[in-house]
C-alpha cells in the first residue's frame, strides 16, 4: 500500500494491472526502507507502524484500489499464459538454492551452498539492526559496521519488525519469492514497452516467453569445460560469474535489479512524459541503490552521467542531469556515512579475472593459452601476447554470456540505441557492467567485483529474446522448430546441474539440535559481547560429513542464533569488511591458551560478558 499511495500518479492510468503492481511494490520497498532507516536513527521504530496505518488510510481515501483492475485472461491468450507460467516455474526454480536452508529437521537446521557462509552473515546483521540503526558489527564487536550496504537486512529487519515473521523465513523463502516474481512481471512489461513499436506484437508475444526463459534459466558454457575434462555437465562459474539460479543467493543483488528494472520503466515513462513525479522517483531508486548493493549504483550513476551529458547536447534536455546531481548527492551522504573513504575500495588490475580464469583448474584451466601469455610477455613476443590476451578476453565474454550471445545481434540496430535515452541508459550499464571486473578488483576479496558483472547477464538475456524471436519468424518452420529445441536444451543446462546440488538430504553445514538449544539459551541472556573459539580449519578434515557449521566454514554463526556480537567471528567477511581482525584473531587464540586468571584483563578490556565454547574443541578453561 505505502508503494501504491506514493506512485498512484505517476505511470499512466492506461498502465497494466500488474506493471503497477510491480512499481509500486518496489518504490514501497525503497521508501519503507528509508522510513524504518530514519526512524532507526531517532530511536522510533514503532513509528513505523503509525507509517503504515497513515499509508492504508490514503490508499482508502484516495480510492488507490480503482487503479488496480484484473484482466481474466482468455483461453485463446496462449501467449500470455505461456508467459505466467514461465514466471511461476521460473520463480521455482530460481528459489531451490535457498528454499531448505534456516529450516528445522531432525538433526537441527541445515544449510545449503553459499547460505552456509553468505545466509548466516544476513541473520547476524539483521539481528544488530534490530537493535540499533546504524548497527554493532555482529562478527567486530564495539565497532560499527563500515564499507557494507545494509538496507536490504534493513529491509528484513523492518519486516521482521512489522510482521514478527522469524527472520529465516523472510531471507531463505519469502523475499526470494517476492524477488523473483518481480523480475519476471517487470522484465515481461519492459519486453513490451521497449520491443513492441519496434517488431510488432507478434514478434513481442513471442519474444516475451524467450526473454523469460533466459532470465530465469540461462547459465554459462561452463559445461562444456566440465565436460571435454570428464567432470560432468556442470561449471557454473567456470568463467567466474553466477548464473541466474545463484540470482537469490546474492540477496542484495536481487533486490538491487528489481530496482534498476524500476528504473527502467520509470525512465520509458519519462521519455514520454515531463512529469516531475517520476524524475523524483528516479531519483529515489538511483539515490537510494548504494546501499542496497554498491555495485549496482556505480553502473547506475555511471550511466546516468553518460546520458545525462549526451541529451545536453542533443536535446538541450536536463531532466537525466538533474536526476545524476540529486541521486549522487544521496549516495555521496549514504557512501560517507558507511564507508571508510581512505581506504582502497577498488584496485586497478586489469584481466585479473580473465587470467586467473584461464590459469586456475577450478575455472578453465587452460595451460597451453597461460603458459603462451606468460611465456610471451617474458620474451617480449607481443604479437603472440596479444594474441593470447584476446583469445582469453573473448573466452571470458563468450563463456559467461552463454547463448545470451544471441543478443550481440540487437547492436545491427545500433543507431536506435542512440535515438531513446532509455535503450542509451540499459547500453551503458551494460558496457561498464562488462568493463570494470575486466579493469579493477575489490581490495579484501579481489573475487567480489565481478558481482558487476550480474547486471549485464540480465540485460542481454533481455535482449536476446528479441533477436531468438527474429530468427525464429525469418526461417521455415522446421528449421525454427530444430532451433528453438536447440536453444531449450543447451540455454539452461549447467543452471539445471547446479539446482539439482541442492536437493541432496544431508546439508553442506548444519547446527545440531542441542547446540541451537544452546545458542537459544544465549539469546535469551542480557545483551554483552560474546567470544567463541576461532575457526580451526583443520576440524574440518577429523569429522565425517554433514559437517556442523563451525567446522565447515568461519562463519557469523553464534551471533546470528544468540543474537549477540562477537568479539571476532567470521574471518572472510571482516576481510570484505576491511577490519583489522588479526589482532583480534591473535589475541583471541592467545587467552584459550593462557590460565583464565592470566587472561581475565583481556574480558575486561574488551567488555565481553559471554563465552561461547562448543565441547567438541576439546578446550577447558
Amino acid at each position: 500500500m505505502p508503494g501504491i499511495v506514493f506512485t498512484n500518479r505517476i505511470l499512466e492510468r492506461s498502465s497494466p494491472t500488474f506493471l503497477r503492481l510491480f512499481v509500486s511494490l518496489v518504490s514501497g520497498i525503497v521508501i519503507f526502507s528509508w522510513v524504518f532507516y530514519i526512524l532507526g536513527f531517532l530511536k522510533l521504530q514503532s513509528f513505523s507502524l503509525i507509517y503504515i496505518l497513515i499509508c492504508a488510510i490514503l490508499f482508502i481515501r484516495l480510492r488507490s484500489y480503482n487503479l488496480f483492475k484484473l484482466k481474466i485472461l482468455k483461453s485463446q491468450d496462449w501467449f500470455y499464459i505461456a508467459s505466467f507460467l514461465i514466471i511461476v516455474g521460473g520463480t521455482v526454480f530460481q528459489i531451490i538454492p535457498t528454499f531448505r536452508s534456516g529450516l528445522y529437521y531432525g538433526y537441527g537446521m541445515g544449510f545449503w551452498g553459499p547460505n552456509t557462509h553468505d545466509g548466516v552473515w544476513h541473520i547476524a546483521l539483521v539481528n544488530q539492526i534490530s537493535k540499533s540503526i546504524p548497527p554493532q558489527n555482529p562478527i567486530f564487536a564495539g565497532m560499527p559496521l563500515e564499507n557494507y550496504h545494509y538496507f536490504y537486512d534493513l529491509l528484513i529487519a523492518a519486516t521482521h519488525f512489522i510482521s514478527k515473521i522469524p527472520v529465516e523465513d523472510l531471507l531463505f523463502r519469502f523475499y526470494p519469492i517476492l524477488f523473483s516474481i518481480g523480475v519476471g512481471i517487470g522484465t515481461y512489461y519492459l519486453v513490451w514497452r521497449l520491443f513492441k513499436d519496434r517488431i510488432g506484437v507478434l514478434k513481442t508475444k513471442v519474444t516475451a516467453i524467450f526473454t523469460l526463459f533466459f532470465v530465469y534459466f540461462a547459465g554459462s558454457f561452463g559445461w562444456i569445460v566440465e565436460f571435454m575434462k570428464g567432470r560432468g555437465l556442470g561449471g557454473e562459474s567456470a568463467f567466474w560469474v553466477n548464473q541466474a539460479i545463484s540470482f537469490n543467493l546474492n540477496p542484495p543483488f536481487a533486490i538491487s535489479l528489481i530496482i534498476i528494472i524500476t528504473l527502467f520503466h520509470v525512465l520509458l515513462s519519462l521519455y514520454k512524459s515531463k512529469a516531475k513525479s517520476l524524475i523524483v522517483l528516479a531519483i529515489v531508486l538511483a539515490g537510494s541503490l548504494i546501499s542496497f548493493k554498491a555495485y549496482g549504483a556505480v553502473l547506475v550513476l555511471g550511466s546516468l552521467l553518460v546520458v545525462a551529458f549526451f541529451e545536453i547536447f542533443k536535446r538541450s534536455d536536463l531532466r537525466y542531469l538533474i536526476i545524476f546531481i540529486v541521486s549522487s548527492a544521496i549516495s555521496a551522504w549514504l557512501f560517507l556515512s558507511n564507508f571508510q573513504v581512505f581506504n582502497a575500495v577498488m584496485i586497478f588490475a586489469p584481466f585479473w579475472f580473465i587470467n586467473s580464469m584461464v590459469d586456475s583448474p577450478d575455472r578453465v584451466g587452460w595451460v597451453r593459452l597461460s603458459l603462451a601469455r606468460t611465456a610471451s610477455q617474458a620474451l617480449g613476443q607481443w604479437p603472440k601476447f596479444i594474441m593470447a590476451e584476446t583469445l582469453s578476453f573473448l573466452l571470458f565474454i563468450f563463456g559467461n554470456l552463454g547463448l545470451r550471445f544471441f543478443s550481440l545481434g540487437s547492436l545491427i540496430k545500433i543507431k536506435e540505441i542512440f535515438k531513446n535515452d532509455t535503450l542509451l541508459f540499459i547500453f551503458i550499464i551494460t558496457i561498464l557492467s562488462i568493463v570494470i571486473p575486466i579493469l579493477f578488483i575489490q581490495s579484501g576479496n579481489p573475487w567480489n567485483t565481478i558481482q558487476f558483472f550480474y547486471p549485464a547477464l540480465y540485460i542481454t538475456a533481455l535482449f536476446s529474446g528479441p533477436v531468438i524471436a527474429t530468427l525464429v519468424f525469418k526461417l521455415n518452420k522446421i528449421l525454427a522448430f530444430i532451433f528453438v529445441c536447440l536453444v531449450l536444451i543447451f540455454v539452461p543446462i549447467n543452471s539445471l546441474v547446479t539446482a539439482g546440488g541442492y536437493f541432496s538430504k544431508i546439508p553442506h553445514a548444519l547446527i545440531s539440535s542441542n547446540e541451537l538449544a544452546g545458542l537459544q539459551f544465549l539469546a535469551s541472556e542480557p545483551d554483552g559481547v560474546v567470544l567463541t573459539y576461532p575457526y580451526d580449519g583443520k576440524l574440518k578434515t577429523k569429522i565425517a560429513e554433514p559437517w556442523p557449521i563451525l567446522a565447515y566454514d568461519s562463519t557469523a554463526y553464534v551471533s546470528a542464533f544468540s543474537k549477540k556480537a562477537l568479539y571476532l567471528e567470521d574471518e572472510p567477511q571482516n576481510q570484505i569488511l576491511l577490519t583489522d581482525y588479526k589482532k583480534r584473531l591473535v589475541a583471541s587464540k592467545d587467552f584459550f591458551l593462557k590460565p583464565i586468571k592470566e587472561s581475565a584483563k583481556f574480558l575486561q578490556d574488551n567488555y565481553i560478558k559471554y563465552i561461547y565454547l562448543p565441547k567438541i574443541y576439546n578446550v577447558r578453561l
